[in-house]
């Protein structure tokens, strides 16, 4: 997969935005592994979140075109400061309440500029707005675009570096980009790694032609076992696996 300047890169044509991802990158930049071995055409990079470390890593270090399929409530973080701020002070223990809510103050209105700057697909909490979703996801990767997703659950350990539980249902992307194009959508593990300021990646796992609840759950189960284990390599421990109970809901959702 070629590599891109800052400026080729989605949201980055004005100079403003360019200046305000250099300013973040002074704190949260990462080095990539070689990104030679991945393929030209569009993937799907399942990130760990790491809370607002994650996405703002990606933006900065992820040499690539994509488009972000993300939860909703990131895009508003003064509206929604005191969930997100629960995740920052697991990440940041030796701070005091005020120092956290000062940082928080900082960095979430640049964050957000970023984010919408960026012309994300939001993703609404529950399933009812999937479907439209899903295909909008779709629509950007047939126009070139990869996609980077943040796919746990988010509780409890996340914010510290671990991987926890999936939301499964999010590998249906899959089903509606091989109903779209014919074609494998490929998954790739990328493991970001706060404390060496690096972003790993895994092998490449394809959504195959079986029925979509085992694709998805194949998929969401390879996907966390590579996340997992290179989150075991870097010095973190994972948390237990979602079992299928849930998947399958929210594929009987998706499905009517």
């Amino acid at each position: 997969m070629k590599t891109m300047t800052l400026r080729r890169r989605n949201g980055m044509e004005h100079l403003t935005m360019r200046v305000l991802v250099r300013s973040l990158s002074l704190f949260m930049h990462c080095r990539c592994d070689s990104m030679e071995d991945l393929p030209e055409e569009p993937i799907i990079f399942c990130c760990n979140h790491y809370e607002m470390f994650g996405p703002i890593a990606a933006v900065i270090s992820l040499p690539v075109r994509f488009k972000f399929l993300m939860n909703a409530d990131i895009l508003k973080p003064r509206e929604n400061m005191e969930e997100l701020l629960t995740g920052v002070r697991k990440a940041m223990p030796l701070l005091s309440e005020t120092q956290i809510r000062r940082l928080y103050n900082i960095v979430s209105p640049r964050a957000e500029r970023v984010f919408r700057q960026l012309d994300p697909v939001p993703m609404s909490q529950g399933w009812a707005g999937v479907i439209s979703e899903m295909q909008k996801a779709t629509d950007e990767m047939v126009e070139g675009n990869s996609i980077v997703i943040f796919p746990e659950c988010g509780m409890p350990t996340y914010s510290i570096g671990s991987v926890t539980e999936f939301r499964q249902g999010f590998a249906i992307i899959g089903e509606f980009y091989r109903k779209r194009t014919g074609k494998d959508a490929l998954f790739c593990p990328t493991y970001i790694d706060k404390w060496d300021k690096q972003i790993h990646f895994g092998e490449l796992i394809p959504y195959g032609r079986g029925p979509a609840r085992e694709e998805c759950m194949k998929v969401s189960q390879k996907l966390y076992h590579s996340m997992t284990t290179m989150a075991e390599q870097y010095g973190h421990t994972p948390e237990e696996y979602e079992d299928e109970e849930i998947l399958e809901e929210e594929i009987r959702s998706v499905h009517g």
